[in-house]
């Protein structure tokens, strides 16, 4: 997908050093209100974790991150967040950021814009593989979904809209209109993001009051057939 990222200057190059009071986001510890992190893989796993939960205002305490490193480490990994990352990918517009302190400790104030809204975010589902994601995607066209977004831990290339398409052949008796099929892929590396969006031509109420009228007409034809 196609980002801009845009970045805010930083205090520790131009010899300005700025007090940040933002947002802070809590710590899965539990012992303090705010995040920290010492170098940039910690970095990068506090900026996707102010994501995903849609912070647009956070503050990360870097008093451990070494200072000759920290500017160059907190700009790749805006860009990881918003490129690489799954749902950086999908849902972050650009990222502001500014170096200074926080409580009188040295942090890095970050604001974020969302091209995505927080009941967006929420309704993100998970899965394991593509193959846990297509029984996601099975259960949607069943219940004649506008669409689906899905978060896939192992992530392997798979033709989704086909799959659609076979699924809603293979079961008349469950799929009573194959959707026209959107889909984008988002993110870098083993995970990724999914986005389906399905548009029908039927309404919604009229597909499940025709799906529950042929229903009983299927499984009576198979009890025929099995006895």
């Amino acid at each position: 997908m196609t980002l801009s990222v845009l970045l805010s200057g930083c205090g520790w190059l131009s010899g300005s050093f700025v007090s940040v009071e933002p947002h802070q986001v809590s710590r899965q510890s539990g012992h303090t209100d705010t995040v920290t992190a010492s170098n940039y893989r910690e970095f990068l796993a506090a900026l996707k974790q102010i994501i995903a939960s849609g912070t647009e205002v956070a503050a990360v305490h870097v008093e451990e991150y070494p200072a000759k490193s920290l500017e160059t480490g907190v700009a790749r990994a805006v860009r990881s967040a918003m490129l690489n990352d799954p749902i950086g990918a999908y849902a972050v517009e650009n990222i502001d950021y500014e170096i200074g302190t926080s409580s009188g400790l040295p942090a890095v104030s970050v604001a974020i814009t969302y091209k995505r809204n927080t009941t967006e975010l929420q309704r993100i589902r998970r899965a394991a593989d593509t193959e846990q994601a297509k029984r996601i995607v099975a259960n949607a066209l069943e219940g004649y979904e506008a669409g689906i977004v899905i978060l896939i831990g192992e992530y392997t290339k798979a033709d989704f809209i086909q799959y659609v398409q076979d699924y809603a052949s293979d079961h008349p008796e469950a799929v009573m209109e194959t959707p026209q099929v959107t889909e984008a892929v988002y993110g870098n590396g083993t995970s990724r993001l999914v986005e389906l969006i399905f548009a029908y031509q039927t309404s919604r109420d009229s597909l499940r009051r025709m799906q529950a009228q042929v229903k009983p007409i299927f499984e009576s034809a198979k009890l025929y057939v099995s006895g």
